[in-house]
């Protein structure tokens, strides 16, 4: 008689390795090419694209005149930048120096700035739809958004590093000013 062998479900080994392969488009790892490089493109112009309906929807009366593209921007980019969220939640796993377990890097990104900026950007949309807030409140929490943008441009990581190096400065600015419109 043979030995019963205990061998890992094949699925289990093509899930891995489409993990894998998520991470290193999601990462611009080796060998995603110009999948990755595509994909950080469209999600740049989809950044801006919302930043800039964020903008147009500021002013009262272009919000009610552009009211139903806005809204259609808004949904998409909250749907793509949602799977975008999840599948770098998912392919957490993966980072290189984080082989310990799935818990811990996804927990590592989740509490990264990175993933932070991620869930700050959907998630003003989705408590909306589940608690009435304050339509200005909203608008300055999807400017978050602004933030994704430090993980595609060298410019934008050295403009939040000066942002951190001055922070206890904003944050007193902050203060006072919450302290002034109360």
């Amino acid at each position: 008689m043979t030995p019963i062998q205990h061998t890992r479900p094949r699925s289990s080994k093509s899930i891995g390795g489409l993990r894998r392969r998520v991470y290193a488009v999601l990462e611009q790892g080796d060998g995603a090419g110009g999948v990755s490089l595509t994909l950080n493109r469209f999600l740049i112009v989809l950044i801006v694209v919302t930043l800039t309906a964020t903008v147009i929807e500021s002013v009262p009366e272009m919000a009610r005149t552009y009211a139903l593209p806005l809204s259609a921007i808004e949904w998409a980019a909250t749907i793509i930048f949602s799977l975008e969220y999840a599948a770098r939640l998912w392919s957490a796993v993966e980072h290189p120096l984080l082989k310990r377990s799935a818990v811990f890097g996804r927990l590592r990104f989740a509490l990264s700035f990175s993933g932070l900026v991620d869930l700050a950007a959907i998630l003003p949309f989705w408590l909306s739809i589940f608690i009435a807030s304050d339509f200005r409140v909203l608008l300055v929490l999807r400017l978050v958004r602004f933030f994704k943008l430090t993980r595609y441009s060298p410019a934008m990581r050295s403009l939040l590093d000066a942002l951190y190096a001055e922070r206890r400065a904003l944050g007193g600015c902050f203060v006072i000013l919450l302290v002034r419109h109360s």
